[in-house]
């Protein structure tokens, strides 16, 4: 993906130079930069994926999210391809020619600067988005590779990831959830390699990234605390989860470093954390939000406290599988449901089943991962308004899911590989 990237920054550059074309023919431009860099993605990607099923999944998850783009817009309204979509490119268009974006400020001026170097194109934003999508899968394949998981594993996580319905709807949209799921990956694929042996500074690197996430939504810092507790407690000497006077010091410079971080950047990375005064609050904050696809659930408690207790684990259910069937408005929810709700359910499911199996490798690891699902899931519980809204922010922890179900899948496999896999390159 580098050279993919770099030749598309280079195109960039041209159509800024040439931005009389750019800008009078902003979508005949956006098509030509698409060609020009599929052809560069295609050659570079055959050379680096010498793996035959890996290069042709990796491909066809590509222009099967090229496709749904030319599908969404000239043929059908796919999910996700509504409202929100619509504003953050029209508030980008603003902040190109004034300024000024509203809400999603951070997202708007990313994409506005992308307009400002190849064009207002709505298709040069959504193809911005797959090309994140499709980054968001070789840092995959990067972090299965470092963990050296089975190769039929790595097959199985890439096919999950190019064609996981509402993830890859999510790539053609020009929503800000794939460039939140792209640094959420990267910052995840760092602190692989800090917990596998690497020095600190990838474990610092993996915490600045997932800030940089917060900053375009609050809701991304969920794998913070278990970044947290994973510095505290584990022990790579021994691969285990223990406490002593090590962890105490350590847990005393992580709370400074929050209190610091808090104090500096609270009102850009947690704002909307640090406008909830008690659980009052939050319970009638979220009856105020229901939206149409019908995320209203739960036990009718008056006690807000003990409203907040009975029905959180109520609503992080309905967070992992929504939309429910009884709420589905159409084929997309049972897509939605059937496709993407019940394989974030499954992986809850077979870490319960099978954690305690000795034979897990990296078992501490698939712990950490699940504490980060059930953080994000804890957050969007109570924060979301609906299902649809549901289904966009769960995607923004899709490589930590897909990772966790590849870890506890893989003791299913023979763990023998061919000496053919073992020379493959790592990418």
């Amino acid at each position: 993906m580098l050279i993919t990237t770099l030749f598309f920054v280079f195109i960039g550059l041209v159509c800024r130079l040439m931005n009389n074309i750019s800008y009078n023919y902003p979508d005949i431009a956006a098509y030509i930069v698409i060609i020009l860099t599929s052809i560069v993605f295609i050659l570079t990607a055959a050379k680096q994926v010498r793996d035959l099923k890996l290069l042709q999944l990796i491909l066809a998850g590509y222009f099967f999210r090229i496709l749904l783009m030319i599908c969404d817009l000239y043929w059908i309204n796919l999910p996700n391809s509504g409202a929100d979509s619509v504003t953050f490119h029209q508030r980008a268009i603003r902040y190109l020619d004034s300024g000024g974006t509203g809400g999603g400020i951070n997202y708007s001026t990313f994409l506005g600067n992308i307009y400002r170097f190849f064009g207002p194109s709505e298709i040069i934003g959504r193809y911005v988005n797959i090309l994140l999508g499709i980054f968001i899968i070789f840092i995959l394949i990067k972090m299965l590779r470092r963990l050296e998981m089975n190769h039929k594993i790595i097959v199985l996580a890439v096919m999950i990831a190019s064609f996981l319905p509402n993830f890859a709807l999510l790539n053609v949209t020009t929503l800000r959830e794939t460039l939140i799921a792209a640094l959420l990956s990267l910052s995840l694929y760092f602190f692989i390699l800090w917990f596998c042996g690497g020095k600190i500074r990838f474990f610092i690197i993996s915490c600045i990234l997932v800030l940089l996430a917060a900053g375009f939504h609050s809701g991304a810092v969920a794998p913070l605390p278990a970044y947290a507790i994973t510095l505290i407690l584990y022990h790579r000497n021994n691969k285990k989860l223990r406490i002593n006077q090590k962890t105490i010091v350590l847990s005393i410079l992580v709370f400074v470093a929050f209190i610091w971080i808090n104090n500096s950047y609270g009102e850009d990375l947690f704002g909307r954390f640090n406008q909830i005064e008690d659980a009052e609050y939050l319970v009638n904050r979220q009856d105020s939000l229901r939206g149409r696809s019908g995320y209203v659930i739960g036990l009718n408690i008056s006690n807000a406290t003990l409203n907040l207790i009975v029905n959180t684990p109520i609503r992080i259910l309905y967070f992992i599988l929504s939309p429910m069937p009884w709420d589905w408005r159409g084929l997309g929810d049972v897509i939605a449901f059937t496709c993407s709700g019940m394989f974030y359910a499954y992986v809850f499911y077979i870490f319960i089943k099978t954690i305690k199996n000795s034979e897990i490798k990296y078992k501490s690891f698939a712990v950490i991962l699940f504490v980060m699902c059930v953080a994000s899931a804890l957050i969007f519980a109570w924060g979301v308004k609906n299902a649809g809204t549901a289904l966009r922010h769960r995607d923004k922890f899709v490589t930590q899911y897909i990772l966790l179900f590849s870890i506890l899948y893989s003791h299913k496999i023979p763990r023998r590989e061919t000496e053919n896999e073992k020379l493959k390159p790592s990418y």
